[in-house]
């Protein structure tokens, strides 16, 4: 996944940046650096939101699963 494509995502889903940041488990100025292409998106990242655009695992369960931590 690309910043472009995390992008396309984001506003699919009708997310916020926080609101990515807590899917991924990572600090909003993580997501802004994806963004940004300052860094890569992890594998696990991406895969995580590929499993929630194909419909295998839903958003309210993994933000339900990370916030519990």
């Amino acid at each position: 996944m690309n910043s472009s494509k995390l992008r396309e995502f984001i506003e699919k889903q009708d997310l916020l940046q926080s609101d990515l940041a807590i899917l991924a488990g990572v600090t909003e100025r993580q997501v802004r650096s994806w963004l940004s292409d300052k860094n890569k998106i992890p594998i696990a990242v991406s895969t995580l939101l590929t499993a929630i655009e194909e419909g295998k695992l839903s958003i309210g369960w993994v933000a339900k699963a990370n916030l519990s931590k």
